[in-house]
C-alpha cells in the first residue's frame, strides 16, 4: 500500500491492550495537511476533567464539522482506570435515593409512559410481582418483570410478508418452534441517548455518534458497544465495585432472541402485538409505529411516542423505531435453537453476524412483524440500530 492510497486499515482486534490508536481520517483516506485534527486534539487535551474517550469523541466531532469529507477514527484497548490528561474530576457525594418496597412497585401495563419507574433495591428485585415496573439505580433503564411462559416462535407458512428463516428449516417449508421462556425483566423502552451518555460521561467504554442526549433511542452503536454499556450499567448497580467482564458482570444483559419475541408478542400469535393490521404513523392509534412507509422520517422518535400501541406486557416501541440487538448469533433457521429460551451463541459466531429484531424507521410494515429477523455484523453501527436491556431474575 503506497502513501497515495491513504491511511491503512486496521483491525480493532489486533490493537494491543494498553494502546490508543487515533487516525485523522478514515481508512484509505488522505488527511489534508491543514492541522484540523492536531488543533482539535491539542485543544481538548488541555481541558480539565475530560476523560480520554471523551477527548477523542470531541476531536472526531470537531474534525467532522470542519472537514465533512473526513471520517476520523480511533480505537482504545485499555485495562486501566479512566485516563485524564488534565485533572480527574472529583465526584460529588451521591444524592440520597428513595427506594420502595417490592409490593409498592406499579404495574407497567397501567402506568403512563411519562411516569418514571420507582427505585427498587437489587436484593428485592426477585420479590417483584409479574409486570412490576422498576429501576435499580438513578441511571438504570426502566424495567418490566415478564412472567414465564411458552412461545410458538417464528411465523406460520401463510403469514403475509414472512421470510424463510422464521421456522425450523432453512429455505422453504418448516414449522414454528415451541420454546419455554423463564421469568426475566426487559426494558420498558429502548435505551435512550440520555441513559447512554450517562455511561459516556461517567468514564465507561461507551462510544456513540448519537446526535442528541435526550429521550430519543440511542443509535449509531455496535453490538460490542452495547455489551460495554451493559458492563458499565452493572457497575452502577453494584455501587462502582470492579466486576469481571465476559458474562460475569451482573444480571444485566441483552435479551435472547426467544425472550425478545416473547416480550414483543405479549401473548399474541398475530403479525404484530396488536393484531394483523399494518402499522400507521399515528401516535394515538393502537397500531401506531415509526416506520418508513407512513412516517417518512429520517430518525426514530422519542421513546414512548406511540403510547397507544403499548403492548399487553406494558412495553413500548417493540415495532419500529430502531432495530434492537439481541444476544444470539444469526442462523438461517431455528434448527439449532435451544428450547429453553437461551441464546444461540456459539463460541465462534459465523461471519460475526448478530440478530436484530423489531424493524426500524427505515423499514416497511413487513419488517416490523413480531417474527421478522434480520442481522448485522457485530462491529458495524448505523442510524437504525439500538438496544433494549434485559435482566436475569
Amino acid at each position: 500500500m503506497s502513501p497515495a492510497d491513504g491511511l491503512a486499515e486496521f483491525s480493532e482486534d489486533a490493537v494491543p491492550t494498553g494502546t490508543v490508536l487515533a487516525y485523522s481520517a478514515g481508512p484509505r483516506q488522505l488527511a489534508p495537511d491543514n492541522g484540523v485534527f492536531a488543533q482539535a486534539l491539542a485543544t481538548h487535551m488541555q481541558q480539565e476533567g475530560v476523560e480520554l474517550r471523551q477527548v477523542l469523541e470531541r476531536v472526531r466531532r470537531d474534525v467532522t464539522q470542519a472537514a465533512p469529507s473526513l471520517n476520523p477514527t480511533h480505537t482504545i484497548a485499555l485495562n486501566t482506570a479512566p485516563f485524564y490528561f488534565r485533572g480527574a474530576p472529583t465526584a460529588p457525594p451521591p444524592a440520597a435515593l428513595t427506594y420502595v418496597s417490592p409490593n409498592l412497585a406499579p404495574d407497567a401495563r397501567q402506568t403512563p409512559p411519562d411516569v418514571r419507574a420507582p427505585l427498587v433495591r437489587g436484593e428485592d428485585v426477585s420479590r417483584l410481582r409479574d409486570f412490576a415496573l422498576f429501576r435499580e439505580c438513578e441511571l438504570c433503564p426502566e424495567m418490566v418483570v415478564i412472567p414465564a411462559g411458552q412461545l410458538l416462535m417464528g411465523s406460520p407458512q401463510d403469514e403475509v410478508g414472512r421470510d424463510d428463516d422464521e421456522d425450523d428449516q432453512a429455505g422453504p417449508g418448516g414449522q414454528q418452534v415451541l420454546v419455554n421462556v423463564r421469568r426475566f425483566a426487559i426494558g420498558r423502552f429502548e435505551v435512550t441517548a440520555a441513559e447512554w451518555f450517562g455511561c459516556v460521561d461517567g468514564g465507561g467504554d461507551c462510544v456513540s455518534a448519537a446526535r442528541g442526549r435526550g429521550q430519543e433511542p440511542v443509535a449509531m452503536i455496535r453490538w460490542f458497544d452495547a455489551q460495554f454499556y451493559i458492563y458499565w450499567l452493572s457497575q452502577q448497580r453494584s455501587g462502582g465495585r470492579t466486576l469481571a467482564r465476559g458474562g460475569a458482570a451482573g444480571p444485566y444483559r441483552m435479551p435472547t432472541e426467544a425472550e425478545w419475541e416473547y416480550a414483543a408478542r405479549a401473548g399474541a400469535a398475530t403479525r404484530y402485538s396488536w393484531g394483523d393490521q399494518e402499522p400507521i404513523c399515528d401516535e394515538a392509534a393502537g397500531n401506531g409505529a415509526n416506520h418508513l412507509r407512513s412516517c417518512g422520517e429520517s430518525e426514530a422518535r422519542v421513546v414512548g411516542s406511540f403510547a397507544s400501541a403499548r403492548n399487553r406486557f406494558g412495553l413500548y416501541d417493540m415495532h419500529g423505531g430502531l432495530y434492537e440487538f439481541v444476544q444470539d448469533c444469526y442462523a438461517d433457521s431455528y434448527v439449532g435453537l435451544a428450547r429453553d429460551g437461551s441464546a444461540y451463541d456459539p463460541e465462534i459466531c459465523p461471519s460475526r453476524q448478530r440478530v436484530i429484531r423489531g424493524g426500524s424507521w427505515r423499514d416497511n410494515p413487513n419488517g416490523l412483524r413480531s417474527a421478522n429477523r434480520y442481522f448485522i455484523g457485530d462491529n458495524l453501527r448505523g442510524d437504525s440500530y439500538g438496544v433494549r436491556i434485559a435482566r436475569t431474575l
